[in-house]
């Protein structure tokens, strides 16, 4: 139960988190030649402070916290099986978008989103739902019908979203408001579609709740983020959250890049890129070292080029922490994703190729943050 990833450990990381908030922990540094960094470095404790048999908080007691938060561990399978049940239709030779047909569906869901005023998470979730929906058509379901259909789709996706969400009905009238929102952007994008009548999107959202046997639980890769971030700062006592703020806005960007052009399948799970997403955000955020995820197979210069160019990166980052506090951060993203290293090391790594192919072809340049 001592082991480094244990809760027992993490509950020593919790007292050593609190300790570091008590004190003057955080200071500037110079480099060598003389100029003062921007990043703030982390030092530690004297030894024999950092030694001491501190409070040992019981295992329990991380449970509870992570049970309080609605994070817990049990929920990681539940969630891989819903997401197997999607990938298992996904790839089950049905309808998949072409990168065209894609790009119109995407703004229609942006676009339903914003006229019902829904969370941002609900981009992704629409998407994952739309994808899976799509997948249960006939293969030769003409692209003309699958276009045509999209507008009342994507508000029937809505709606069913936010009957889940909040158990209200979106209004007649805010549902075709939107609908006219999506036909409009899509003739702006050279579509000859007819109007969207009620009955339309009332088909549309019988048909989706048919197809998908009532069964409309979905995982998408902002959900799996999300829930992993959430127990990563359980796991370091909520000491990282300021220092994750534009990281988080990073990752988000991120995740999107890829929903929009390496749409989840059996090799592409939500689940694996968002551990990938939140090492390499941890990274960002100068609280890791590349290093430590990087596989035994892969060079170190291979491995900082497919970190730069993923990233949009002209340099490496330094870890703005001490050796003996990232690897506390290192043990704690493991156990947040409830993967071992060499697993961790195999998510990042997919995810940054993933990603540099993704941001190739969204044709990003550094600092861009992408707009569906």
């Amino acid at each position: 139960q001592r082991a480094p990833g244990s809760l027992w450990w993490h509950g020593r990381v919790g007292a050593c988190a609190a300790w570091l908030r008590s004190t003057e922990a955080m200071h500037s540094v110079v480099d060598p030649a003389g100029d003062a960094t921007a990043a703030a470095v982390i030092v530690a404790p004297p030894a024999q402070q950092r030694e001491q048999d501190y409070a040992e908080p019981l295992v329990e007691d991380v449970e509870h916290k992570l049970e309080l938060a609605h994070v817990t561990t049990d929920m990681m399978p539940i969630w891989a099986s819903i997401e197997n049940n999607m990938i298992s239709i996904l790839i089950s030779g049905g309808q998949r978008l072409t990168p065209s047909i894609r790009q119109l569906a995407l703004l229609g869901i942006s676009e339903v989103v914003s006229c019902l005023k829904l969370p941002e998470a609900m981009w992704f979730h629409g998407m994952a739902l739309l994808d899976t929906w799509l997948a249960t058509h006939n293969s030769s379901t003409p692209s003309s019908d699958i276009i045509g259909g999209l507008p009342a789709a994507c508000v029937a996706v809505a709606q069913v979203l936010r009957k889940i969400e909040s158990g209200k009905s979106v209004s007649k009238s805010l549902r075709l408001d939107a609908a006219d929102r999506i036909c409009t952007a899509m003739r702006m994008c050279g579509c000859h579609l007819p109007d969207v009548l009620l009955q339309d999107v009332q088909e549309k959202e019988q048909s989706l709740l048919r197809c998908l046997g009532g069964q409309v639980t979905t995982v998408s890769l902002e959900s799996w983020l999300s829930l992993l971030e959430a127990r990563f700062h359980v796991l370091t006592a909520d000491f990282y959250v300021e220092l994750m703020i534009e990281a988080a806005d990073r990752m988000r960007d991120q995740a999107r890049v890829l929903v929009h052009w390496m749409p989840a399948d059996g090799h592409r799970r939500p689940q694996h890129l968002a551990t990938g997403l939140l090492g390499t955000g941890l990274v960002c955020a100068k609280l890791l070292p590349l290093e430590p995820l990087r596989p035994q197979h892969v060079t170190q210069d291979a491995w900082g080029q497919l970190f730069r160019e993923s990233q949009l990166l002209e340099d490496m980052l330094a870890c703005t922490l001490q050796p003996w506090l990232w690897r506390q951060v290192l043990e704690s993203l493991a156990t947040a994703a409830n993967i071992s290293m060499d697993q961790l090391q195999q998510d990042c790594t997919f995810t940054m190729e993933c990603l540099r192919t993704a941001m190739d072809d969204a044709k990003l340049k550094p600092n861009q943050a992408y707009k569906p």
